[in-house]
């Protein structure tokens, strides 16, 4: 089998959607059973990824930049996919091109931006009104990274249930519990981080409700309840800005910490070396950074809403994000309840052993597998009416 795989969501600044992508290219290339050709930006071609089955292709012109992006895959990506070379084609982000000719995959994490577009920017919510339905539509098969996910999908598009599968990702092994201490002591130097901190780690955006945390965390401090700092890890995104002007407001500046462009090799003794870690978003298909730093040894708290509870399977302490009272009462509880945060660390270092990208990247194969399948006999040849529900 022949399969075609976007890349080009693939960048320096890795959100969870592209660790993903970029785990399962790396564990496809090292394990894969089948013949691969993956298309990534020029800028970040990942050159050292080829072999007799996996090939790379860097993209002519500017795909890191959104707009162009979307101009290729609608245009140019279906006519390189339309010359006979291709049994398949993984779509890793969100969208297909709507004129492909052959089967394909779609691999959807949330729809945040057709639920909750207030959380997203505009070209965001553009994009995926315009292309993400058509996508799901037309897709072969559907990969989503939880139960949550799913019923979202299902609560919208109909007769797509078949479709679909559930294939949850993995953390990396460079998340462990045993750092060497010396170097965890170095790290933090090197980021002018403290001994005793709270940790938050992903995007600085809307969605992460980190104005919340930040008013937990001033709750907290103004009652001088805890002695640690806010650390947050994390490129900026979407409104951003206010969640620096609340820290200015609360007068905050030398309590909470951001730190951007840490190294992927740091992270995990910045996991570590928190005393918890808080993940309090408003909505997520997954939550990665959820099984990373449990992977670390690392109690977590975390919101009730979309799939976290899911991902965290019953090992983090759950509270309602809405409220910076109940969100600083959950982080105080299990600051201080030594018994419950060894209880978290036990459950969280048990449940993340479960996920591994190899596992991830076979049941991916094995879903390639299934719906190239169930598309020998179809006669639509994936004309714009055509669901391929087998």
């Amino acid at each position: 089998m022949n399969v075609a795989v976007d890349g080009m969501l693939l960048n320096r600044l890795c959100t969870g959607v592209e660790t993903v992508i970029l785990n399962l290219a790396r564990s496809l290339f090292e394990t894969g059973r089948f013949n691969y050709t993956l298309f990534v930006s020029q800028k970040i071609p990942y050159t050292d990824w080829n072999s007799s089955r996996f090939k790379t292709v860097a993209v002519s012109g500017p795909v890191y930049i959104k707009l162009f992006r979307i101009l290729y895959q609608q245009t140019l990506l279906p006519l390189k996919l339309s010359k006979g070379q291709y049994d398949l084609f993984h779509a890793t982000g969100y969208t297909a091109p709507l004129r492909i000719k052959i089967p394909f995959v779609v691999s959807v994490y949330d729809l945040i931006a057709l639920d909750y577009p207030e959380l997203c920017p505009l070209r965001n919510r553009l994009h995926f009104r315009m292309f993400l339905p058509a996508t799901i539509r037309r897709a072969t098969g559907i990969i989503v990274p939880s139960e949550q996910t799913r019923m979202d999908i299902e609560r919208r598009f109909q007769f797509v249930t078949s479709k679909i599968r559930v294939i949850k990702p993995g953390v990396s092994a460079i998340f462990h519990p045993e750092p060497e201490p010396l170097k965890m002591e170095q790290t933090k130097q090197h980021y002018g981080i403290p001994s005793r901190y709270i940790l938050f780690v992903g995007r600085l955006e809307a969605k992460k409700n980190l104005e919340c945390l930040i008013n937990a965390f001033h709750l907290l401090k103004s009652h001088n309840r805890i002695p640690h700092k806010l650390l947050l890890i994390g490129s900026r995104g979407y409104r951003a800005g206010s969640i620096f002007r609340r820290i200015q407001l609360l007068g905050l500046n030398s309590e909470v910490i951001v730190r951007e462009g840490v190294v992927e090799t740091d992270l995990p003794l910045l996991y570590k070396g928190a005393d918890l870690f808080v993940f309090p978003s408003f909505y997520e298909g997954f939550g990665l950074p959820v099984l990373e730093a449990m992977a670390c040894g690392t109690a977590v708290v975390i919101s009730k809403h979309g799939a976290l509870p899911e991902t965290a399977g019953g090992s983090a302490f759950v509270v309602e994000p809405l409220s910076p009272q109940t969100l600083a009462e959950g982080i105080e509880k299990v600051l201080t309840d030594n018994q419950l945060r060894r209880t978290l660390v036990e459950k969280g270092l048990n449940h993340a052993k479960s996920f591994t990208w190899t596992s991830y990247a076979q049941r991916v194969e094995q879903f390639y597998e299934e719906c190239l399948e169930q598309t020998k006999g179809c006669r639509k040849k994936y004309d714009k009416h055509c669901v391929c529900d087998g």
